[in-house]
């Protein structure tokens, strides 16, 4: 791994608003593929306390989850054991790489659940977290605008500003239009992201335009090996030095992993 590479992936940035609810009848709709789902442990941990130490009314807790294959699933148990205990109401698991099984992600669980998804969020007045990487958190945020404008039979930008009023971040106050937004629907904040991968993926789109620049340098290099004195007869491909086709890169992640768990998932939906 490259050293910057390396060192970048260290970092990412904080999410000091991603907590509960101060509300705790509000339902919370919690979006976390992969290691996404890290932060929601802590969330229906600290809910189950409070359901087993307070008497009153809880909002909904929905979970959508995803992974490349059933074994990959995190925290299966303890989900089972929360859906169980009545912490969880709803657990929606995308599975993206199973065989046999279409590949879903969790925009398109959201999609699946759009009624409940915008009875949750404007009827009921609930938050939405979600956690993971900057494309999995654009498609998703592009989901709930969707079933918002789908759902009240409004504009896109109608629709835009509705949830442009929950997604409060210190990220977006970058003009003085949006320092006034933040100012007016500070209160609401009821859109909440944590997102990481955006320093990496910047990062890696830098070394991209440097290998390119150096593939062009490199081609023009070879260009100048290769062409023949004026009068030289040209040399057939076979006796070309330098290989033109690509490179094949396998990695483990493209491989079909062994032993895949078998367990039915029809407890989770």
């Amino acid at each position: 791994m490259p050293l910057l590479r390396l060192v970048l992936s260290g970092f990412r940035a904080g999410a000091p608003g991603f907590q509960m609810p101060p509300d705790s009848s509000k339902p919370m709709i919690m979006v976390g593929p992969g290691s996404g789902i890290a932060p929601f442990r802590s969330f229906w941990q600290h809910r189950h306390a409070q359901l087993e130490s307070e008497e009153k009314p809880f909002g909904r807790m929905v979970l959508y989850s995803g992974c490349r294959y059933r074994r990959w699933e995190l925290h299966r148990e303890e989900i089972r054991g929360m859906l169980a205990a009545g912490v969880l109401d709803r657990v929606h698991v995308a599975i993206s790489r199973e065989p046999g099984i279409e590949k879903t992600y969790v925009q398109d669980l959201l999609k699946r659940n759009s009624e409940e998804v915008y009875s949750d969020v404007i009827h009921r007045q609930g938050h939405v977290y979600v956690c993971g990487d900057c494309a999995m958190a654009d498609d998703v945020y592009g989901t709930v605008r969707e079933i918002v404008q789908t759902q009240a039979g409004i504009s896109s930008q109608e629709a835009e500003a509705i949830l442009g009023s929950l997604r409060v971040s210190t990220e977006y106050l970058e003009t003085k239009y949006l320092m006034a937004q933040y100012l007016r629907y500070r209160e609401e904040n009821r859109y909440h992201e944590d997102i990481f991968g955006t320093a990496l993926r910047r990062a890696d789109e830098r070394a991209t335009q440097g290998r390119r620049r150096l593939s062009v340098a490199n081609a023009g290099k070879r260009r100048s090996l290769e062409e023949p004195p004026r009068g030289a007869p040209s040399r057939s491909l076979a006796e070309e030095p330098f290989s033109t086709s690509p490179i094949s890169n396998v990695s483990a992640e493209n491989e079909k992993p062994q032993g895949f768990d078998e367990t039915n998932l029809s407890d989770f939906v």
